[in-house]
């Protein structure tokens, strides 16, 4: 999951207010990827998608 989350980032276009990116954004994170990749990629989201709203959730997957 954390290798498919840089993809994406990776992938986002060039950073710009009008990206075209909007609304929320809700992360499912175990612990250690939020305290080791989470982190970067959020600041990463943030100046490429700066009217995206993140919200991480504790917890792995619920299958």
């Amino acid at each position: 999951m954390a290798r498919e989350i840089v993809e994406l980032y990776e992938r986002m276009a060039t950073p710009s207010a009008d990206s075209g990116y909007f609304g929320e954004l809700v992360i499912g994170a175990i612990a250690t990827v939020q305290t080791g990749l989470l982190p970067a990629a959020l600041v990463q989201l943030n100046t490429q998608a700066p009217t995206v709203e993140a919200k991480v959730v504790p917890g792995g997957s619920q299958t």
